[in-house]
């Protein structure tokens, strides 16, 4: 009988702005699961200790820094960031972006916030873009009742399946490509 050999699987950092992005990786890991791809992803939650978009990248860089001397260096590195503070300091939000791009780090923007994102991938809401976080949460729990901050994964699988997430690849270019290269899409 003959063995066959595994593909390594190739590893994905993600920086999450919190806990909610967080859920959405273990989603993510869900969906490469039940697909068989040859991904591991591993999130970092940014949450404690950071604030605007460049304190964000600062720690997302420390702690991708340890993560390549403690584990490995992984294959591609993302992060999770709202859009909704970038206006307040734009200098900031352009330093972020050119440091993320520095240490080859793509920023999944949410634009205005992770519930604007999530808004997307329901049903008829695709094309929702709320002006601000209060109106996403808003919106949100009128399309998802029982939508609570941080849900765990399983309870967003629940809801969010890969339709879900050709739905907001095809009004968030950033996210198609994500998606793409993790093979979910």
């Amino acid at each position: 009988m003959s063995r066959q050999s595994r593909k390594p699987k190739r590893v994905i950092w993600i920086g999450c702005e919190g806990e909610s992005e967080v859920s959405y990786v273990g989603l993510l890991k869900i969906l490469i699961a039940e697909k068989n791809l040859p991904f591991h992803l591993f999130s970092a939650n940014l949450g404690s200790g950071a604030g605007d978009a460049l304190a964000r990248v600062d720690l997302a860089i420390r702690k991708l820094d340890h993560f390549k001397i403690t584990r490995e260096k992984p294959h591609k590195s993302f992060m999770l960031l709202d859009t909704d503070q970038n206006h307040a300091t734009p200098d900031r939000y352009e330093m972020a972006k050119a440091k993320a791009l520095g240490k080859q780090i793509t920023i999944l923007w949410q634009d205005p916030c992770f519930e604007g994102l999530i808004l997307r991938h329901l049903e008829n809401c695709s094309t929702r873009r709320p002006p601000d976080a209060n109106t996403a949460n808003t919106d949100l729990k009128r399309q998802w009742p029982e939508y609570t901050k941080a849900m765990s994964a399983q309870q967003l699988r629940k809801r969010l399946d890969q339709s879900s997430l050709c739905q907001v690849a095809q009004v968030e270019p950033e996210f198609r490509n994500f998606f793409q290269a993790l093979g979910i899409i």
